[in-house]
């Protein structure tokens, strides 16, 4: 017997027709932006110099970073 996902799942899983573009836009966005950031990776390089570069292509796409702030660690 398959167990039922609590209606609150189901409501995050469904998607309309306009979220469904959203996602996809921002997923092109990104899909360029880490091509870009890359391209930019070879020895010597910081990683904090591709994250200024990463953050710099998000800002200029019109994009916010999420991965700014984040701590692992708690």
């Amino acid at each position: 017997m398959e167990a039922e996902l609590p209606s609150f799942r189901i409501m995050a899983l469904t998607k309309t027709k306009k979220e469904i573009e959203i996602l996809a836009e921002g997923g092109k966005r990104l899909a360029e932006i880490l091509q870009k950031v890359a391209e930019k990776v070879q020895p010597g390089i910081t990683t904090k110099e591709l994250d200024r570069l990463a953050e710099s292509l998000i800002l200029s796409s019109g994009g916010t970073p999420s991965f700014k702030g984040y701590n692992a660690f708690g």
